[in-house]
């Protein structure tokens, strides 16, 4: 006949898991950002190619102007402006995850609350099976701390 897992170990199990999956979950957004952002630094140096190329053609032919210059310059600007949206965005992210990881990572009890749960200081001693709190056997019927029956 197999234990059945007690209520803590299957919460503990169950909040582990949901955090290692926060963990993938930031990983992957910002790694997706991280494309993007590489794919705006591509179009940026590429953008600067150009104005090199119109520069260079403007001056040959002995034309001064900076219309076509300044259309260029605009792109670069809003480029770099999405650039700097982006890596808001990744520390967004990685700040809301972070949060959300640590408030989690408080729920799981440490491996030593843990052994501590399951094996009694004294014989009169006891843990309650849902928050790990001591009880004395034979004297309390709901746990002091969460309410939960004995």
């Amino acid at each position: 006949m197999s234990e059945i897992p007690k209520k803590t170990e299957i919460n503990a199990d169950k909040i582990r898991k949901d955090i290692l999956d926060l963990h993938d979950k930031k990983q992957t957004l910002i790694l997706s950002l991280q494309t993007d952002i590489d794919a705006i630094n591509c179009n940026i140096t590429n953008e600067f190619c150009q104005v090199g190329e119109k520069a260079y053609d403007l001056y040959s032919d002995g034309d001064y102007s900076t219309t076509t210059l300044k259309e260029a310059f605009e792109r670069i600007d809003g480029h770099v402006e999405e650039r700097g949206a982006k890596e808001k965005k990744i520390g967004e992210i990685a700040e809301r995850y972070d949060e959300e990881i640590a408030l989690l990572e408080k729920l799981v009890p440490s491996a030593e609350e843990t052994a501590d749960a399951q094996s009694p200081e004294s014989p009169g001693q006891a843990f309650c099976a849902n928050c790990g709190t001591k009880y004395s056997l034979g004297e309390d019927v709901f746990c002091m701390s969460c309410g939960s029956k004995l």
